[in-house]
């Protein structure tokens, strides 16, 4: 187990098709930010979609989507809850890999998340490999 996985349904964070975050998922990400904040813990910020391709200009692959909705809530966690940079990471993984099948509805939204993963790793656990931290 790497640590604490947070799993948030894509449709409850960001419109189809967008890495806008949805006003109305804003004070449950901010009730999270104000629990890890306090934490020593890095996070890891992954973001995940189906296997369907995408049809839109803004993101031609569902690795520039995943990767693009994973760094939004990263930049949100830094932007506004003042989460120091060197705790976080993200990543898009398109649909690489799923939590369900694919060939119902219901398991390619399964597989349209973001995870929000509270690693069990601090920074103290990584200086020694990470000299130039500050």
């Amino acid at each position: 187990e790497r640590g604490l996985n947070i799993r948030i349904k894509d449709d409850a964070l960001f419109q189809s098709g967008s890495a806008r975050l949805n006003p109305q998922i804003i004070e449950f990400i901010d009730l999270i930010a104000g629990l890890v904040k306090e934490l020593p813990n890095l996070i890891s910020v992954e973001g995940h979609t189906d296997n369907q391709p995408i049809r839109s200009s803004l993101y031609p692959s569902n690795w520039d989507l995943s990767t693009a909705r994973a760094n939004t809530l990263v930049r949100y966690l830094i932007d506004q809850h003042h989460l120091a940079d060197y705790r976080l990471s993200s990543t898009g993984y398109a649909g690489t890999r799923p939590v369900e099948l694919n060939d119902t509805p219901q398991g390619q939204a399964s597989n349209r998340r973001v995870e929000l993963i509270v690693l069990r790793d601090t920074r103290s656990d990584t200086e020694s490999s990470h000299p130039y931290l500050p």
